[in-house]
This record gives structure tokens, sequence and C-alpha cells, in this order.
């Protein structure tokens, strides 16, 4: 090994002993100075936070593509009623292809 990486190693401390080694000194800064200023922390969101975030705001309206619209249009027709999803899927997809042929 190098000197020089056996200094770093050497120099290198742990936070319990950083917390032994300079805890005195910062408690005697702290009784000295009084209060030291910390910067501004972010907010937690807290759950009356978040119920009001939710209720605040609105989601967005998805836009739908054409074969989105054309599903929502015949899957309210009496002729799927009755019918699984699966099926249902499966005959309107017919269909849509039969409507973009048009």
């Amino acid at each position: 090994m190098y000197k020089h990486d056996t200094d770093l190693h050497e120099k290198r401390l742990s936070k319990s002993n950083k917390l032994r080694k300079y805890g005195s000194a910062y408690k005697s800064y702290i009784r000295k100075n009084g209060k030291i200023q910390k910067s501004p922390r972010k907010q937690r969101d807290t759950p009356e936070n978040v119920i009001i975030k939710t209720i605040d705001s609105k989601p967005k309206k998805k836009i739908l593509n054409p074969y989105q619209k054309f599903v929502k249009s015949e899957s309210r027709k009496d002729v799927y009623k009755d019918i699984p999803g699966k099926e249902r899927l499966t005959k309107i997809a017919i269909e849509w292809k039969s409507h973009k042929k048009l």
C-alpha cells in the first residue's frame, strides 16, 4: 500500500467517533452563542395534507383516441349488454375493423 492510502484510512472517523470527538465542542458553542439557525425544511405530507390535495386537485380529463371513443359508444348498445366482457370486446374490435375501412 501507498503511504497516502494509509493516511486517508487513519484519518477517516466513524459517526460515533466524530460525535465523541466533536460533541462537547458543539454543545459549548451552542451554550455560548445561543441557537443555531437551521435551513427551512420541506413540509411533510401528513394525512390531512394528502386529503386536502386530493379534494382540491381535480384529475385532468384524458383525451380519448378514436378507437376508445368507438368502444365507449359501442359498449353502451343493447346488443352487447348480456355478453361477457372478453367476448364483447372481441366483437367490438371486429366492428372497429369494418368501421375503420369505411
